[in-house]
């Protein structure tokens, strides 16, 4: 269940990244590289939801997993100079390292 929930990353200060759990907001968790963050916070929402089936509470609903796809054509130069960018952020994943410039230009846009 807590595999499902959704987990924001952002830069930390001092270095590494700081993540939160969207379904259960009071999970927040730091990690050297995005992959070590997302398994911190992962393991922390676990660790709620456990508890909160051992109490007979009502346990939060995972949002709807991502459904929709877009496709964009790079270049092959293109595509390896954002393997890198993504690697060097610590995403082993070029579509979430290409989701989260994508959210952030829109978001600063608002």
């Amino acid at each position: 269940m807590a595999s499902e929930y959704r987990i924001l990353l952002e830069p930390a200060e001092g270095g590494g990244f700081a993540g939160h759990c969207v379904e259960v907001p009071t999970v927040w968790a730091r990690g050297r590289t995005a992959d070590e963050c997302v398994e911190a916070t992962r393991r922390g929402a676990t660790m709620v939801v456990a508890y909160l089936l051992e109490q007979d509470r009502p346990v939060p609903r995972s949002a709807k997993k991502r459904t929709e796809q877009v496709n964009i054509r790079l270049s092959g130069e293109e595509k390896i100079l954002l393997k890198a960018a993504a690697q060097d952020e610590g995403l082993n994943s070029l579509s979430d390292f290409v989701r989260r410039l994508a959210l952030e230009g829109v978001r600063h846009r608002s």
